[in-house]
């Protein structure tokens, strides 16, 4: 298990992100993608003998927020003894991007809501149409969340499942086409116009049907200029 060291690490810092992420807020709502990055982190040190078959059960698809923070810190509680202190990275495997710390916080209002996407940048503005075309945990938002928003694997999942949820809990107190124009409203704020936002949109390597979604969303409001 010595070759494995650097891995493992990454696996316990991830399992305790997790179980802390459970407990904030914005995660409402996004148990199935937690469900799957804590089976996928199971099966892994399975694979590499980090643990015996057998001694920690998947999570079913119904377990909840409590469920996955327990398992979490029980798997990472087996871990820690066999973690060497020599082997541990000298910089944190993993911290959270500056602006998850908004996207933790409650959905007070739209317009605050929209603020803190629009934070994101245009990529705000595709996760926010993918999340509503897909759901939180759907293939549109966390692919589109992957490609364009931050760090892929285990870690970069979990970043993405913040920021959908958090979008996700906005949809649904707020509906699409408003919090979509605040948005857009926001971004043009900030100097931007219809046709730097669609040329931007253009060259992100995301599906065409979700660049269609994009353009039909901002069609009405296109200044063209």
């Amino acid at each position: 298990m010595e070759k494995h060291q650097q891995e493992l690490w990454s696996l316990y810092h991830m399992l305790g992100q997790t179980a802390e992420l459970t407990e904030e807020p914005a995660i409402q709502g996004g148990e199935s993608r937690c469900i799957t990055q804590f089976n996928n982190t199971l099966a892994r040190l399975q694979t590499i003998d980090a643990v015996p078959d057998g001694l920690f059960d998947e999570l079913p698809a119904d377990a909840s927020l409590g469920d996955i923070s327990f398992a979490c810190r029980q798997l990472a509680a087996f871990l820690a003894p066999s973690l060497t202190k020599e082997t541990e990275p000298e910089t944190p495997t993993f911290q959270w991007p500056e602006w998850t710390r908004q996207l933790k916080k409650d959905v007070l209002s739209i317009d605050k809501a929209a603020e803190i996407i629009a934070g994101l940048g245009i990529p705000g503005l595709v996760l926010l149409v993918a999340v509503s075309v897909s759901g939180v945990a759907g293939a549109a938002a966390i692919t589109a969340g992957l490609t364009i928003l931050g760090p892929g694997g285990i870690l970069g999942g979990i970043v993405i499942l913040l920021a959908s949820t958090f979008i996700g809990s906005a949809l649904a107190k707020f509906g699409f086409e408003e919090l979509f124009k605040r948005v857009l409203d926001n971004l043009k704020e900030k100097g931007m116009t219809d046709a730097e936002i669609l040329e931007k949109i253009e060259g992100y390597p995301i599906s065409k049907e979700l660049k269609r979604s994009l353009r039909e969303s901002m069609g009405p409001r296109s200044d063209a200029s």
